[in-house]
């Protein structure tokens, strides 16, 4: 009796806070620019044979040009 894995890939931003000022979630594929920087909520998937990840959030911080990607999740799976 095999028993069939399922995939689910879900992510959740809970508050950005810039210079200690709440700012909107910005909705994926719409980045939210404040000074210095922009803040994107996006899906980048990338699907393996053995697993897939995932990043959610992007900041891109432009004065020093910095790219910081977090919600970052991964799961794979082994063959035995």
């Amino acid at each position: 009796d095999s028993d069939r894995v399922r995939t689910t890939i879900s992510t959740g931003v809970q508050q950005i806070l810039v210079n200690g000022a709440s700012l909107p979630i910005p909705k994926p594929g719409h980045p939210l620019e404040f000074d210095g920087g922009v803040i994107e909520t996006r899906i980048i998937p990338n699907s393996t044979f053995y697993g897939a990840e995932v990043h959610a959030v992007r900041v891109t911080l432009l004065d020093f040009d910095a790219v910081l990607d977090l919600g970052w999740v991964a799961g794979h799976i082994m063959p035995g």
